[in-house]
């Protein structure tokens, strides 16, 4: 279920780049390495604009010569660390 709805998610709205990281870390966790790779593909496609953490990501000077499949693994890993931080403050 939760796959449909992230393929739905990215289908409806490509330029989200959220969506596409949401989507990535779940195939990590639980798909195959071809879902992966299919999704990374779709992803370079897409090429998505907006999204709160892809911005943060893709507008970074240190990002600016990046491939879309690296832009989208490092806006994946800056969601778990934004994830991390906000568990611990609220401990």
């Amino acid at each position: 279920k939760a796959r449909n709805w992230l393929n739905g998610a990215v289908t409806l709205n490509p330029d989200i780049g959220d969506f596409w990281a949401h989507y990535y870390k779940f195939e990590c966790q639980h798909g195959s390495k071809e879902q992966q790779e299919e999704l990374l593909k779709r992803h370079s496609a897409a090429e998505p604009r907006h999204g709160e953490y892809w911005c943060t990501v893709s507008k970074a000077v240190s990002n600016a010569h990046d491939k879309p499949e690296t832009l989208l693994k490092k806006c994946v890993l800056l969601m778990d660390q934004q994830s991390k931080a906000r568990v611990e403050n609220a401990a």
